[in-house]
């Protein structure tokens, strides 16, 4: 899909490199990510992720999601979107099976936001 604005790759940049220096940017982005893949669907997400950079996808499905989803905060409608987010990922994009680290990081998270 091309609905994003011309604006989305420099906010997503700024997301990034925000997220990975506080600890409540990264499960506001996989909250964020989360209703997008309810709407739009994996595939949507993943084309989106990869339009900005060859690679992204896997890297901050591994990277950030893996990291903060056990970390959702809100009610019980967030932690949910989040949980059904990552196991849509894992169920409905073979890219993520192809890549070990990527399937072992969204599996891990989805095990422990159930646990919680």
């Amino acid at each position: 899909p091309t609905f994003l604005c011309p604006c989305a790759r420099w906010m997503h940049r700024l997301k990034m490199g925000v997220a990975q220096g506080y600890k409540k940017v990264g499960p506001s982005l996989v909250s964020t990510w989360s209703v997008f893949l309810a709407r739009y669907g994996p595939r949507a997400l993943w084309q989106q992720l990869e339009s900005i950079q060859p690679g992204l996808a896997n890297m901050v499905l591994r990277g950030l999601w893996g990291e903060w989803a056990p970390f959702v905060k809100g009610g019980r409608a967030e932690r949910k979107a989040a949980v059904i987010g990552t196991v849509r990922l894992v169920c409905e994009l073979p890219e993520v099976l192809a890549d070990v680290d990527t399937a072992a990081a969204l599996l891990s998270a989805a095990a422990s936001m159930l646990a919680a």
